[in-house]
Parts: structure tokens; sequence; C-alpha cells
């Protein structure tokens, strides 16, 4: 008894042995696999979190890419500020720094004291975008710190308003290209690291880091910045002159589609933004050349013209009659010279601008040859311009369409399309290339260059017989009523085109080395 006494004691001393090392290894195993969690696999996150707490950064703004003119001319370039910052555990005399900040930045003294000794943040952002000498001069104080940051300068103000856009304060793109290309254009932000202790304060002597900025893309453009301060002043012009709620018009060269000039008044100076007119900004900047439809008129008639020579429908000799209205479907439609142009030729109903005759034309033609005309000059459709909010015009569909809509969408009713969309259409039947229209010609670094624009024009399906004759009508348009001067090196060209509510024309220039066309528009 005495022996299995001694045995079972044995025993259970072995068992709580085995028990308490069976329970160290199981806590051990628990312990290693908590740090191996805490070091390996959450290690990094850790690191990040424990940096945030000893780490104060202030950011560095990236310098915003310029956008340049043709020519290499700065139409939107960036200027070196500071934002200033203030951390108020770091601040020794709150009342002095308050009044410095309220003289020097024109804040309200009862807002400054509040943020220079406001404790329960470790900074507080005073204000953006200070000049470089305030900023250095407020720096002087304790408690003061100072973000490099960047301001956007467009050294033109009003000229180019709705195709530059305008940034925020903290340079965002908000309209026109700022807003287009602003993932190349806004480069990467840095920052600048102080360590700091457990309130917050800086620890002195201690290590700083700094990661810097990389800096944005230069937009170099088709702009032509001679060619947009002549436009947007014949615009003016206008504007005044006609007392017109809007003007608008725009400058393209046929041969490649780059836009030369673009402009819509009434416009602002984007160096004093009226942010707080919300409605005006809006308005002001839309661009009105890619966004409004309107019905185009006897400018259309271009169109038919050229339409019907390219099938053989029509000559420039072949004479009409028009006694001032025509029928359709049991419908009258009225010609602009309601007393009739009587017997003319095609080269004196397109320069006269009768509707009879493009009537007929257009009936020649029909509905399905029509339409295919459309598609070929892309109307209806997006023009592919990099400009945000572009419209597509408003056609009706081809099955939807009667002979009478026929007949009126070959002198231009029926139908709607923006300004851009029509001077597209010209530079394609004057040069018979299909072009599309655009303002980035590349994208550049200080060495480098990253994107450039090829020449990809084709040939479209009319015959160069067809340009020729089309080319010779619309310089006899201009020329033979002497409407226009002549500029030496050019030949000029154009339509007009009336309706109740607009007045508009385009004129082409062309030479042996350069081929423009300005659409007009004066609402």
């Amino acid at each position: 008894m005495k022996k299995f006494k001694t045995f079972y004691n044995i025993y259970s001393i072995q068992r709580r042995f085995i028990s308490i090392i069976i329970a160290l290894v199981v806590i051990f195993f628990a312990l290693f696999t908590r740090l191996f969690y805490l070091q390996i696999i959450n290690g990094k996150n850790l690191q990040i979190l424990a940096s945030e707490q000893w780490l104060r950064d202030l950011p560095l703004s990236s310098k915003r890419g310029e956008i340049l003119d043709c020519s290499g001319v700065s139409l939107a370039t960036t200027v070196t500020t500071y934002d200033v910052y203030v951390r108020a555990r770091n601040v020794s005399e709150p009342n002095v720094l308050a009044s410095k900040i309220s003289e020097l930045l024109n804040v309200d003294y009862d807002k400054a004291r509040e943020k220079v000794t406001n404790t329960s943040f470790s900074e507080m952002l005073i204000k953006m975008q200070v000049d470089e000498s305030i900023a250095k001069e407020l720096a002087k104080y304790d408690g003061i710190y100072l973000s490099q940051n960047v301001a956007r300068v467009y050294p033109y103000d009003s000229l180019l308003t709705q195709v530059l856009g305008y940034c925020t304060i903290d340079n965002v793109g908000q309209a026109g290209l700022e807003s287009y290309y602003d993932k190349y254009l806004k480069g990467v932000d840095g920052k600048s690291l102080t360590q700091t202790n457990a309130q917050g304060k800086e620890i002195e002597n201690s290590l700083s880091y700094y990661i810097p900025s990389v800096d944005g893309v230069s937009l170099y453009t088709t702009l032509d910045v001679q060619m947009q301060t002549i436009l947007e002043r014949e615009l003016m012009v206008a504007y005044v002159e006609h007392e017109a709620l809007s003007v608008s018009g725009l400058i393209l060269d046929a041969r490649t589609g780059g836009i030369k000039a673009m402009s819509c008044l009434p416009s602002f100076d984007l160096n004093n933004i009226p942010r707080n007119d919300i409605s005006a900004l809006q308005s002001m900047s839309k661009n009105t050349t890619v966004v409004d439809v309107y019905e185009p008129g006897s400018t259309f008639k271009l169109i038919t013209l050229a339409a019907a020579l390219n099938d053989g429908k029509t000559s420039i000799d072949e004479r009409f009659y028009c006694g001032g209205r025509c029928t359709v479907d049991g419908e009258t439609i009225k010609c602009w010279k309601t007393t009739g142009h009587g017997s003319i030729n095609l080269l004196e109903a397109f320069k006269n601008s009768c509707n009879c005759v493009f009537v007929n034309l257009a009936l020649r033609l029909g509905v399905d040859r029509y339409y295919e005309y459309l598609d070929l000059f892309e109307l209806g459709q997006k023009t592919g311009v990099d400009i945000s909010s572009e419209s597509s015009g408003i056609i009706m569909p081809k099955e939807s369409v009667r002979t009478v809509d026929l007949a009126r969408i070959g002198f231009g009713h029926a139908i709607a399309v923006t300004e851009l969309q029509m001077a597209t259409v010209y530079a394609k039947i004057t040069t018979g290339k299909d072009i599309t229209p655009h303002i980035m010609q590349s994208m550049e670094t200080e060495d480098k260059v990253l994107y450039k624009v090829s020449d990809t024009s084709t040939n479209i399906d009319i015959k160069t017989e067809t340009v020729d004759i089309v080319n010779k009508m619309l310089a006899n348009n201009v020329n033979s009523e002497g409407l226009y001067s002549f500029v030496a090196g050019y030949d000029i060209g154009g339509k007009t085109g009336v309706l109740p509510t607009y007045y508009d024309i385009e004129i082409k220039h062309i030479s042996k080395d350069m081929c423009f066309l300005l659409f007009y528009n004066l609402f």
C-alpha cells in the first residue's frame, strides 16, 4: 500500500510537470505567433502607424506643368508660394504672433489667436499660397512652419478663358485644358517630415526627412497666341457693336486639325476668377464652340453642294429656276428671297444662297445617299477634340426622315451642329482629308518628349475635282463682291448664313504652306 502511494505521488508530479510544460509550450507558441504576426505580417503597417505618431509632415506641392502655344509662349505657368502653418505647442508669444498674422495675412485677429493657442491639434493651416517675402517674415516667429506650394498664373489674363480653364486654390484642374489633362499637369506632391514627442512638440536637434515632389508634365498646344489675340479683338468688336448676349469663334488648321484659336465672350480674367458667383463662373466657363448646338442654316449648303457635285447630280454650269418658293410633300418652302432669284446657274445659286436650288439637290441625292454623306463628314458624332463636354449635334434618325425633312436639311434647317463640327466639315471638304480637331500637340518634361501627336489624316471619299470646284466657288462668294480685304499669299473664300437668332460666317484661307478656317458666331 505504501509503495502504491509512493508510485501514485510520483505519477501525479510527472503529470503536473508535463501539464506545465505543455502550458508553457502553448503560451510560448501563442507569443511566437503573435510576435510573428506583429513583426513579419503586420510590421510595415505598424511602422506606418508609429511614424504617424512621432512624425509631423507638411505637404510639398509639385510644380504644375506649363501650358504653351505652338511657338513655346507660356499660356499658363506656376509661381512658388508658401502655405503657412502654426504649431501652437511651439508658440512662445501667442499675442504677438496673432497680431503679426492679422497684419501680414489680413486674417481676423481673434481667429488668428485662436489658432496659435489651440494645442488640441498638432498643427493648423493659417493661409495658403502666401507670397515668399511675407511667408519668410512670419517664419521668424516660433511655432510658424512653411510648406512650399505653387500658384497658377495666366500671363494673358482673359485670353483663352474657356480653352485653358482654371484650377482650385490647391491646384486641381476645374475646367478646360487644366481639367482635361489634369493628371498629367499636376505632378506628384512631396512631404517634409519632422520628429515630435508624444505631445506633438518638435524634438530639438531631431532628424528631418524630405520626400521631394515630382513636377507635372508641360503641355505644348496647337494654339497661336497672336491669332488668338486677333480673334478675341474682332469678337469683342462684334460683341460691343451688336450688343450681343454672346459671341464665339475659332480658327482651325484644316490640314492637321490643330486648333489655332478659340474664344467665347463674355469671359473673365483667369487671374481673378469670380468664385463667389458660381452661376456666372459656370456660364462663362462653358466652351460654347463645342458644347452648344445650333441650326446652321445656309452654311450647311456646302455639304449639299459637295455631295451633289461628287455624285454627278449637278455641275457648275447647270441652270435652275427659283420663283421664291417650292412645294415638297404638299408643304411650301420659301427661299430667303421671296421674289425669287429667277434663272441662275449653280455658281450663282451658291453665291446667292438660293434655298430652292439646294432643296432640289438634296432631293436628287435622296435620304439614303444624303445620310451616307452625313456619316462621311461625321455629323451627329463627336469630333473627338480634347475638350470636355463636347456635344454630338442633333440629327433625325434616317428612318424618320420625310421628303420634306430632307428638303429642309439640304439648306441647313431641321438639323443641329456645333461650331467645331461645322469648321471640321469645311476643313474636310476643302482639303479632301479626314482630320480630327485637337489642341494638345505634345507632352514634355524638361529633357524628354513623352508624347507627340502625329499626322494621321487620310483621304476621304471625295473626288479631287469636287474639292477644286468647291474651293473656287467659296472664293467666288467672297472675291466677286470684294467683301473682304485680300491677304498677300492667301486665297480667301467663304459662305455666309443668316437666321433670325444669329449670324455666322466661315472664311477659308489657303496658301501653299497653310490652310486655316475661321468660324464665327454672333448670338
